[in-house]
């Protein structure tokens, strides 16, 4: 019984040194609880600002690109243009801001492969940097749990290892150097380590991303100045040189066309009131004719109603 005890004894020494050796006991809770928060929320959230931040200026970037292409285009259609003309100094002027658009293009396109280069190495880092921080975290977890019984519920009571934290990079690399020198499993520091080299490279991608995008655009001007001089040298080339124009000889003037005569409208308003007065006459005239049908046929109904004879009411209808 003396030999089991003593064993048990053994057990739980051997243990709290291990867990005194992977984790602090007290100074180092918060910092470690927080790394853990911290690390619950990482995948992706600490990388996506910045993903997003890279993946626009690969889209400027690019467009960038199609603009100073479309000078280049530009240029070479006045290049053509320029080579049609009997004006060689034009067609040198010309062929001058065409190397300029094509050295910009040039320029331009190089930082656009760069961008997109940097945007894959960015993609591969993101992906380290959330495997590395959740086996850190899973580690911190192990340990939390694995310590005596004493630190472990002084642990748990102050630590909600299930809480997930909003998380940028600089919040999580502000952690991992909070609780780094409270942890002293060579795993889990290595881990951390790594994570915190990781961000920083992404971050250095994120400013490399930006002066590549600064590169691009900064080649557009250039394009778009060369173009227009290639365009405006070309077109003036083409042109006859000021002066007069050479031509026949003007003949005499014309005489001006002869004027038409006013047009007098009196006779028009004269047959207009003439048709208003016969039209409405003849309406007078049929209206009579109504009414005094009218009143005959009225007379003649009271007559049949009064009694009167047929003879006396034929000659009524007579007259």
């Amino acid at each position: 019984m003396i030999l089991i005890y003593y064993v048990y004894l053994s057990f739980l020494l051997f243990g709290s040194v291990l867990g005194r050796t992977a984790l602090t006991e007290n100074d180092g809770d918060e910092a470690v609880c927080e790394l853990i928060k911290q690390l619950n929320g990482v995948p992706w959230d600490a990388v996506d600002s910045m993903k997003v931040h890279v993946r626009r200026n690969a889209t400027v970037a690019s467009q960038s690109g199609a603009i100073a292409e479309m000078e280049v285009r530009k240029a070479y259609a006045a290049v053509l243009r320029a080579a049609s003309s009997q004006s060689a100094e034009a067609i040198e002027v010309v062929l001058a801001a065409f190397n300029k658009v094509r050295t910009a293009i040039v320029l331009c396109n190089e930082e656009i492969q760069r961008v997109r280069g940097l945007w894959s190495q960015f993609k591969d880092a993101a992906v380290r940097v959330v495997r590395c921080a959740e086996v850190a975290n899973g580690y911190l977890k192990h340990l939390v749990d694995g310590t005596e019984v004493s630190f472990r519920q002084h642990v748990t009571d102050k630590c909600n290892k299930r809480e997930r934290k909003n998380v940028t990079a600089d919040s999580l690399k502000d952690a991992m150097q909070r609780a780094l020198p409270f942890v002293k499993d060579p795993t889990i520091r290595a881990n951390l380590t790594e994570t915190e080299k990781l961000l920083r490279e992404l971050e250095g991608i994120v400013g490399a991303a930006s002066e590549a995008r600064q590169g691009a655009a900064q080649q557009v001007p250039m394009a778009v100045a060369a173009g227009n001089e290639a365009a405006k040298v070309a077109i003036s080339g083409l042109q006859p040189p000021p002066g007069p124009k050479p031509g026949p000889e003007p003949g005499p003037t014309p005489p001006p066309p002869p004027v038409p005569p006013e047009r007098n409208e009196k006779p028009f308003y004269i047959i207009l009131l003439s048709s208003i007065v016969l039209m409405v006459i003849v309406l007078f005239v049929l209206g009579s004719m109504a009414l005094k049908q009218f009143c005959r046929t009225i007379c003649y109904h009271k007559r049949i109603a009064s009694g009167f004879s047929e003879r006396e009411l034929q000659a009524f209808a007579d007259s």
